[in-house]
């Protein structure tokens, strides 16, 4: 760190440290996490405030001001065009989410600028509203975001941005002063601006601009929907209003900090129908969505074979694209919204209406559950591309240009053109309604020949937007993408009005620098530019297929679907410290600062490192629920690895690690065991290795599974399955396993009992990948004989038997053997529906299904249900994420508040509520169950054998 950084450091701290409601972070770590966004940019911030208060805002802009050093605002940091990058200090608002006001009789409310979007509108949804700015980020956009925006979502056709939303800012100043702004008529602006004070002098120098700049303003500013580049200059010349806050949106944090907006909330319709119509070409789509429009649609959207190929490729997206019947090259995906009789009516004129159009397909999607796959698709789009492995990767800096919509054939046919002239392919998708489309080329920018493919590329799109009379973005900003080139579309003399705004509002320049006025080159600032370095590790784990660990680092592009709350199970750790340390992103981007030399080698191992780690609980489901497929579960194990090949493993992590040796052990004397495990001094000593003292130890059961099988019923065959015996199994709950061989017996199958070792999870979980190796090997040894003549490999603790799909190829990558038993594990309910087909049950109560994370990142929770649906009345599965207790993690004394905030999120409220039998496959999460609730928790197998016959 050079002398500079060094006193700048020094000095905030002493303006800072204490006198915030938030907190500010100097520390090089935690800067890391906030050099970048969702864009191909990188600034990094010489420190971070958080803040909780306008108070804070105004101190961190006080603190800015005395020491000549640049401020960015910040919401959830996902900008796509690098405004959400810090040069000097990043302000973060993302805690400053209250909701201060709701009227739903008046249709409005107050909110801080960290509220979610998709929070809100939950909160208004009972009332029959919704914030009309609906997009596609709804789970992780703050409105204080979409307001530097001016975002918009797909049915802006109908609510306009979030422009059409503001009735008021309150927002603080670079110099602090705080202001109120709100629409005026012109008279009372006028009035106004003879007065004193920060209101006062905004309007009187917004009046003037207007004045000078009207008549450009008139002929430069495009009529569009979706203009938002630059400054909303257009609001200086109504003739009725002036609305600063117009202003305001879309300004990208150069002007003001908002802290409070007045926004207004529009009704929901009664109902929405969509269809889907397909193309052979861009340009046939393009056609037909003007035809398309004078239907009256809420939203019409496109989407191209790559978007489409992607998503048909990713598991967890693939299901999205059922209603696609053909090989569209593209697709429009038209929605009407109405009352249902004119939805329905709208809905069954689309056979004629497709033939019209001259598309190849028209499917109508009527239910909920179809138009809810076309929005997974919409929302998957883009970080699908972003998550690509390849060298060349779709990249986002031409990614959001608007035109008339009569002119967005003629834009599309020349956009590809331009592709296409300089040597690759791109995706197209985006809002065909408003004639702004999400283009992404494919390029590798740590090319100097990619490098310049990106700025021929942007330059010839920024003319051919200018020429069509758009607008160079469209909804994402200009950022440090676009601001480039903001005077090909308006001309110079709108640049000095530009100017002049910023001038007004932050004289001294002061607020996001760079943006929108005095851009830097497009090319400057990247992320992964020429001479881009990965420093070389040498890895336990294989990330061959994702091309080498910094490859699979990079997969990260920050699109920040991490920061979710309301749904799902990533991250758990987020969800209830909503901290950005404790984020899948921020686990990448530390990686990454280290892999490209942004922070020193020995970080890999370093404290920083295992405390942004710490409460990663390696339930694997950014792996799925992340549309990029970050894998942070096995950077995590990676990381362990290495730290303990330079420091040494902990005896914690050995005996952990080594669960299976332990459990073995106390096996031989069960009674004592278990007398001495309940007991007070036991607990104490657990605790010198870090288990807390609130945590009952593990007990084991008097007889293992293994002498129990032989007395167990068999079934006659010829069907057959191999029981994998998991730790927990064979040790603590044998009945379970005995459940199963009787369910099985019951439906005529032969049960195998092959002599296994621990599948590995818990050494992987400790970092002890080479003993995780050897049990790999040995593993794959005794079961292939087996996956080889046919027979189920079958498990019934979730993390052991997907251990076996899913991580033994990362161990033994170059055993062939690995992927025919991969290919034959079944978990438990997959086995049983399987082989099951004459099974007899009695009718049993409904039941609560919890989910294990494993289970629900690699196969979902749809066997389960179905098997348990052979018994009970009714399975309700709850969205609970992760129980929080994740193998060892919720023993650990660190991790215990932590573990139980997880549990209390979601699952133990509904637990409590169930009238029902409650279910969960995972040993970890019936242990958390019973901790947190007092109920015990059943495994599907105890469940179903329960109601067999007799």
């Amino acid at each position: 760190m050079d002398t500079e950084t060094t006193d700048l450091i020094r000095s905030l701290r002493g303006r800072l440290d204490g006198k915030l409601d938030g907190y500010l972070r100097t520390d090089p770590a935690y800067r890391s996490l906030y050099a970048t966004d969702a864009s191909i940019y990188k600034r990094r911030p010489v420190g971070v405030v958080v803040a909780r208060s306008e108070a804070d805002v105004q101190r961190a802009l006080e603190a800015a001001r005395a020491l000549g050093l640049a401020i960015t605002p910040r919401g959830t940091g996902t900008s796509l065009a690098g405004q959400a990058t810090a040069p000097g200090l990043a302000l973060d608002v993302s805690e400053m989410a209250g909701v201060v006001e709701l009227d739903p009789q008046r249709r409005r409310c107050t909110v801080e600028p960290g509220v979610i979007q998709g929070e809100l509108n939950a909160l208004v949804r009972p009332h029959g509203l919704v914030f009309g700015a609906d997009t596609s980020t709804s789970d992780v956009a703050t409105l204080g975001g979409m307001i530097g925006n001016n975002s918009a979502g797909m049915r802006s056709i109908v609510y306009g941005t979030t422009a059409d939303q503001v009735l008021g800012l309150r927002c603080v100043l670079a110099s602090g002063e705080v202001v109120k702004l709100r629409p005026l008529s012109r008279s009372e602006a006028e009035r106004r601006a003879r007065g004193d004070g920060a209101e006062a002098r905004l309007l009187r120098g917004a009046l003037g601009i207007g004045e000078r700049y009207g008549t450009e303003i008139k002929r430069r500013f495009p009529r569009l929907i979706r203009r938002v580049s630059g400054y909303g200059l257009d609001a200086l010349v109504d003739p009725e209003l002036v609305d600063l806050t117009r202003i305001l949106c879309g300004s990208e944090g150069t002007l003001a900090v908002v802290t409070r907006a007045e926004v207004c909330l529009r009704e929901l319709p009664e109902a929405r129908g969509l269809a889907s119509f397909e193309f052979g070409s861009l340009a046939e789509a393009a056609r037909a969505t003007v035809r398309l429009l004078e239907t009256g649609p809420s939203a019409v959207e496109m989407l191209d074979d790559v978007a489409i190929g992607r998503a048909r490729a990713n598991p967890s997206y693939a299901g999205a694209t059922r209603f696609v019947r053909g090989e569209p090259r593209a697709l429009l995906l038209a929605e009407w919204s109405g009352s249902r009789e004119e939805v329905e009516g709208r809905l069954a004129g689309i056979g004629e209406l497709g033939v019209e159009l001259g598309a190849s397909a028209a499917v109508p999607l009527r239910s909920e559950a179809e138009q809810e796959q076309t929005v997974k698709l919409r929302k998957s789009t883009l970080p699908l591309l972003l998550g690509t492995a390849d060298r060349e990767k779709p990249v986002a800096f031409v990614e959001d240009a608007a035109v008339p919509p009569e002119r967005l054939e003629e834009f599309l046919v020349r956009f590809e053109e331009i592709v296409q002239r300089n040597g690759t392919w791109a995706c197209f998708y985006g809002h065909a309604s408003v004639g702004c489309m999400h283009v992404r080329p494919a390029l590798d920018t740590s090319d100097e020949r990619g490098v310049r493919r990106m700025r021929r590329i942007a330059e010839e799109v920024a003319d051919l937007v200018a020429e069509l009379g758009g607008s160079i973005s469209g909804e994402h900003g200009d950022g440090l993408s676009r601001s480039e080139f903001l005077g090909k579309m308006y001309g110079e003399e709108i640049l000095r009005a530009f100017g002049e705004v910023k001038r007004l509002f932050d004289p001294e320049g002061l607020l996001n620098p760079g943006v929108i006025v005095d851009p830097p080159p497009m090319d400057r600032n990247l992320r992964i530019g020429p001479g881009h370095r990965r420093l070389p590790v040498r890895t336990g784990l294989d990330f061959s297929s994702q091309g080498g660990f910094a490859a699979a680092v990079e997969l990260c592009n920050g699109s920040g679907f991490c920061r979710k709350r309301l749904s799902g199970t990533m991250c758990p750790s987020y969800m209830v410290t909503r901290d950005e340390r404790d984020t899948t992103r921020a686990r990448a981007n530390l990686l990454r600062s280290v892999l490209d030399g942004t922070l020193p080698p020995e970080e890999l191992t370093g404290r920083r490192m295992r405390e942004v780690m710490d409460l990663c609980v390696g339930c694997k489901a950014c792996k799925t629920e992340c549309p990029s497929r970050v894998d942070v579960a096995s950077m995590k194990t990676e990381v362990l690895y290495q730290m303990g090949r330079a420091h040494g493993f902990s005896l914690r992590q050995r005996l952990a690690g080594h669960i299976r040796r332990q459990l073995a052990l106390a096996s031989r004397v069960p009674g004592l065991y278990n007398a001495l495990a309940g007991s007070l001094p036991a607990r104490l000593a657990a605790s010198l290795v870090g288990i807390d003292r609130r945590r009952k130890l593990p007990q084991v059961a008097p007889v293992p599974f293994s002498r129990r099988f032989p007395a167990l019923p068999q079934g006659e065959g010829p069907a057959e399955v191999a029981l994998f015996n998991d730790t927990w199994n064979e040790y603590q709950s044998p009945w379970i396993g005995e459940g199963a061989a009787r369910l099985f017996a019951a439906a005529g199958v032969r049960v195998l009992l092959p002599e296994v070792v621990c599948c590995g999870r818990p050494m992987l979980s400790e970092g002890l990948v080479d003993d995780a190796r050897e049990n790999a090997r040995r593993n794959v040894e005794a079961l292939h004989p087996l996956a080889r003549r046919g027979a189920p490999l079958v498990g019934l603790e979730p993390s052991c038997i997907l251990t076996i799909r899913d991580d033994y190829r990362k161990l033994l990558p170059d055993d062939e053997r690995v992927e025919e038993v991969a290919a034959a594990t079944r978990l438990f309910e997959e086995a049983l529906l399987e082989v099951g087909e004459g099974l007899r049950l009695e009718p049993g109560p409904p039941v609560l299904l919890h989910g294990h994370c494993h289970q629900k990142a690699l196969v979902g929770t749809g066997p389960t249900e179905k098997a348990l649906g052979l018994a009970a009345e009714s399975v309700e599965v709850v969205d609970s994420g992760c129980c929080g207790m994740a193998g060892l993690f919720g023993y650990e004394r660190d991790h215990y508040e932590v573990s139980m905030r997880m549990g209390e999120r979601r699952l133990f409220p509904a637990v409590r509520e169930s009238g029902g039998e409650v279910i969960a496959p995972g040993t970890s999460c019936r242990q958390q169950i019973l901790d947190g609730t007092g109920r015990r928790a059943l495994h599907p197998a105890e469940y179903l054998a329960a109601r067999l016959p007799g």
